[in-house]
């Protein structure tokens, strides 16, 4: 009895470990592709920059379901960002 319970929590210990191993590489590719896109809009001219932005703005407006907060509950929500 005792060992099956010593190998179940090695087991669990062992599972834990890989799941910490996914999380930390995930986060790194995360933060790897906002690092590139960052050097990516950095080197953009900035008519180009200009662009971009317009265009992301009107995307974002496009998307169904979109919906921009009432402005007073924008200004005066004590949301921490």
């Amino acid at each position: 009895m005792f060992v099956t319970v010593n190998a179940q929590e090695n087991a669990n210990k062992q599972q834990k470990k890989v799941e910490r191993t996914k999380e930390k590489r995930t986060q790194e590719a995360q933060k790897k592709y906002e690092k590139a896109v960052k050097r990516h809009h950095t080197i953009q001219g900035k008519d180009t920059r200009k662009e971009m932005k317009k265009s992301r703005k009107t995307s974002k407006e496009e998307t169904p379901g979109y919906r921009k907060e009432f402005f007073l509950d924008r200004w005066f929500s004590h949301k921490k960002k």
